[in-house]
């Protein structure tokens, strides 16, 4: 019975082993596209602020840096709401 049960403690912590593999896996996919959801809107942000600088912002790029402030507020939100 020694034998049965070690056979078993270690299939059962080769189950863990591979759950927690999946958990991680999914957890860098998840960090992956956050990333570049977030690095996506601060891009944009930076090129729409620019523009401001350089005085040749219009209403159209106004509204531009509102969409991406606003995306990376969803991203945000999200994360949290994950967390």
């Amino acid at each position: 019975t020694d034998i049965t049960e070690r056979k078993k403690s270690q299939q059962e912590l080769n189950h863990l082993i591979l759950i927690t593999q999946k958990q991680n896996q999914r957890l860098r996919e998840y960090a992956h596209i956050t990333s570049h959801n977030m690095r996506s809107s601060v891009a944009n942000m930076i090129s729409l602020c620019e523009l401001l600088n350089e005085g040749v912002a219009l209403e159209e790029h106004l509204k531009m840096l509102e969409s991406s402030v606003h995306k990376l507020d969803d991203t945000i939100r999200t994360m949290n709401d994950l967390l």
